[in-house]
């Protein structure tokens, strides 16, 4: 929405403040004295593609009434004409800041990776072509299920994803609509898609393809080599509040949507309540395929490099800027393996509410000592009035001998991660995704 035409929009008290209180008045100068009110006003804005232009156009209204001479409108006119010519870069970087900044504090954090992806395929060349269509658009003549990106981006601000596999459905109805409602010599097919994002998507299918192939063969190499690979590609800010859910996020979209049972649920203890030991569950579950019927179950960590920071009390000397954790991070991903485990790590824990203080070493211990529990319990079977699987997206047959085999992978902020393998088991079950 354009509310430079409206007769009052958000913000307008602190774009009048900046002009009537400062002696020299800049367009650059508003932005960056008022950034913090700014993006509190950002939720008013559905199409935050023209931010720019809209807030320079409500400059402009707002120096037109407050100064009246016709001369000095006109050089503070020239100036910000200049000013957006001379400074591009500084306007595209803290509007496209803003809006991360925004999104992170609003976005679910277990679909905060799904946002990083939308960022990077906005990004693209000729993006463009898939932003927002028109409502006369022949698209939505051909489309039965149509979808942009404005779209996409649109439920991840209002959280209207349940999980990351809704995200990840409306990115494939994208690459689907593309190539069945045009034909190859068009514009939006050729110079985009084929070119281009057909070439990314077929190297994310292969790299998916490759980690799946060799999780169920024992092997975790590649998947961590991948999962680094991910991890260092986000920003800096992202450090601040990355966690668990938004690793768990990120291993999910590594892994086949077919083989992956995310958050599988176990009766760990039949005779205990709910809330008191009855029930577990494994992080991810990988199912093996027809010609390789192994099984994987992977426990997953973060470790939040604030955490490391913290003392027992749950304060620190000062708060953590994002370059200080970048560099912490850096400095992680060099040292030795003793020295890491010996770390001290403060958390919040919500059940006492209060911080505990533990090592990196003790929580790879007890993720451990967890990881086998539920592995014992996964051999046993389907739960029938007792201990095994409980999960209505699985069926459990009985089968021959399959090996049932255990990882644990622990990611200190995004430059480290280090993972143990559980003994592998026999079971003498086959796991199916029921679809």
């Amino acid at each position: 929405m354009d509310n430079s035409t409206d007769n009052s929009y958000p913000g307008q008290n602190f774009l009048i403040s900046y002009l009537k209180k400062q002696s020299t008045v800049t367009y650059r100068g508003f932005l960056t004295s008022y950034r913090n009110n700014i993006i509190t006003l950002l939720s008013s804005y559905p199409d935050k593609t023209d931010l720019d232009n809209i807030w320079a156009n409500n400059f402009l209204n707002e120096v037109k009434k407050i100064f009246m001479d016709k001369e000095i409108f006109k050089t503070l006119n020239d100036k910000l004409i200049l000013e957006r010519v001379q400074h591009k870069k500084f306007f595209q970087i803290y509007w496209m800041q803003l809006i991360k900044e925004y999104n992170y504090k609003n976005i679910s954090p277990n679909l905060l990776y799904c946002y990083d992806i939308l960022c990077e395929l906005k990004n693209k060349p000729y993006s463009y072509l898939f932003y927002k269509y028109t409502d006369n658009s022949d698209y939505f003549k051909y489309s039965r299920d149509p979808i942009d990106l404005f779209t996409i981006n649109s439920r991840l601000e209002n959280n209207e994803y349940s999980d990351i596999d809704e995200f990840e459905n409306d990115i494939r109805l994208i690459f689907h609509n593309c190539f069945t409602n045009n034909n190859e010599e068009s514009e939006i097919y050729y110079l985009d898609f084929k070119k281009q994002k057909l070439d990314c998507y077929t190297k994310i299918a292969n790299d998916i393809a490759l980690v799946y192939n060799d999780i169920i063969a024992g092997n975790i190499i590649s998947f961590k080599k991948i999962l680094k690979k991910t991890l260092i590609s986000r920003s800096r800010m992202s450090l601040l509040t990355a966690n668990e859910p938004v690793l768990q996020a990120i291993v999910e979209l590594l892994l086949p949507l077919e083989f992956r049972v995310p958050e599988l649920c176990l009766i760990m203890n039949n005779t205990a309540k709910k809330g008191h030991g009855k029930f577990g569950f494994v992080d991810v579950f990988v199912l093996g395929n027809k010609t390789k019927r192994n099984y994987v179950c992977l426990e997953l960590k973060y470790i939040s490099l604030v955490g490391l920071l913290k003392n027992i009390n749950g304060k620190q000397s000062k708060i953590p800027s994002a370059n200080n954790l970048r560099e912490l991070d850096e400095i992680i991903e060099n040292e030795d393996e003793e020295s890491l485990l010996r770390r001290q790590y403060t958390h919040y824990v919500k059940e006492t509410n209060e911080y505990k203080q533990t090592t990196i070493g003790e929580i790879l211990n007890n993720g451990i000592s967890q990881l086998k529990k539920y592995m014992n319990t996964i051999a046993k079977g389907k739960a029938n009035n007792s201990e095994g699987l409980c999960d209505e997206r699985v069926k459990v047959t009985n089968s021959d001998s399959n090996k049932l085999i255990g990882f644990i992978i622990i990611a200190i902020g995004f430059h480290r991660i280090i993972w143990k393998s559980i003994n592998e088991m026999q079971i003498n079950y086959r796991y199916d995704k029921i679809k």
